[in-house]
């Protein structure tokens, strides 16, 4: 059956990929923060940096 222009199979690898595009960056996410929280460090350069790197990957995530 098709949808739109897409198969039944077109549908499912494109909603496959998008949720391993989601997994990966919760894992940079999850990798980022473990870093910084082993550098036992928390001060104004620290937090920019992890909003900075959060704000990175979340747009990566959207361009795929």
């Amino acid at each position: 059956m098709r949808d739109r222009g897409m198969s039944s199979f077109e549908r499912f690898t494109r909603a496959a990929t998008d949720s391993l595009i989601d997994l990966d960056a919760e894992s940079v996410t999850r990798e980022i923060d473990q870093v910084i929280d082993s550098l036992h460090v928390t001060d104004e350069s620290t937090s920019l940096a992890i909003r900075v790197g959060h704000r990175l990957v979340d747009n990566l995530s959207r361009e795929w």
